[in-house]
């Protein structure tokens, strides 16, 4: 947020968006490290557990792109 708040006082919406990317990417990838294993759950719709099984299983396979 200080990144956005300080590149919007320079006036230059590309570097904006560029800011607000950057920072929102980071802040999903920290929040996802930190936190998103206990999001999944073996009985609900979209995060399920077998999904993060699925997807362990896959990468040691075909590695990463």
């Amino acid at each position: 947020m200080v990144v956005s708040a300080f590149l919007a006082s320079s006036g230059s919406p590309a570097l904006v968006a560029g800011g607000a990317v950057i920072t929102g990417a980071g802040g999903g990838f920290l929040i996802g490290r930190r936190h998103g294993r206990r999001w999944f759950r073996p009985d609900v719709r979209i995060l399920k557990s077998a999904y993060l099984d699925e997807t362990d299983a896959f990468f040691p396979r075909r590695g990463t792109p």
